[in-house]
């Protein structure tokens, strides 16, 4: 709300999920990045007027993006240097609230729990009652089950590319945006990550998606502690080379 102001006291909180989302932004090449809003009410606007934005209001709104704009200061303080720009943790903010909560419970004693955020955003602590491991159903994008996944100890986050999607003139948007060109992801896509925080895990999953199977899974290849597999609605899938193996995953 304060944005273009100048420098603004924060919760550390605020201060530490957006550290990491400049981290996430670093490492992925801007495949995932929380300054992403003014896209997302371009697009907004579009669906509702009904009419696709212009390319030139795409690339001008692509001035206004950038995780590495965030300024920081002492003391909790951070600013969006334009009145342009606008965050969206919507890719990373109920991660960084599972890990959170998964930290208080484990503070408590609590080893075997778990947690399940809208089904889209899990840590599993731990084992259920005579199992090895918390279940998950998988299911490509039409719905259908491809496979269950048993996790223990592990952070996990499911996203979709058109879970949310939006229509103009016909043509089906999701509501994922890629950071770099402006466009919304088109392909139906779900991506599932398994990695050591919730937070890392939805961020990567997101990523995933925009980046698609090649650079996407590259990229999850090259970090410890990090699993993920990307269906298509067609029925392709693609996987990292641990993800059978860290999942136990049983194909249907």
């Amino acid at each position: 709300a304060q944005a273009g102001q100048g420098l603004q006291q924060v919760p550390p909180e605020v201060i530490d999920i957006l550290r990491m989302s400049q981290q996430y932004a670093d490492l992925t090449q801007g495949g995932f990045d929380v300054t992403v809003g003014p896209l997302l009410t371009l697009w907004r606007q579009s669906a509702t007027a009904q009419e696709q934005p212009a390319s030139a209001a795409i690339i001008n709104t692509l001035l206004s993006i950038g995780s590495h704009k965030i300024q920081f200061d002492v003391n909790d303080q951070v600013a969006l240097p334009s009145h342009t720009m606008a965050l969206d943790l919507g890719g990373i903010g109920k991660g960084y609230a599972l890990d959170q909560a998964a930290k208080q419970l484990q503070e408590k004693g609590v080893t075997n729990a778990l947690l399940n955020f809208g089904q889209s955003s899990l840590w599993a602590l731990g084992q259920p009652p005579e199992d090895t491991g918390w279940r998950l159903l998988l299911r490509q994008p039409n719905g259908e089950a491809v496979g269950i996944a048993t996790f223990s100890n592990q952070a996990i986050s499911v996203s979709g590319s058109l879970g949310h999607s939006m229509e103009i003139g016909g043509q089906r948007y999701g509501h994922i945006i890629d950071p770099r060109t402006g466009m919304p992801v088109q392909r139906d896509l779900l991506a599932c990550v398994i990695a050591p925080s919730a937070a890392q895990a939805e961020a990567l999953s997101t990523a995933l998606l925009v980046l698609g199977e090649s650079e996407g899974l590259t990229l999850l290849e090259r970090l410890e502690g990090v699993e993920g597999i990307l269906l298509e609605a067609n029925g392709s899938r693609w996987m990292t080379t641990g993800w059978q193996q860290t999942s136990h995953f049983i194909s249907f």
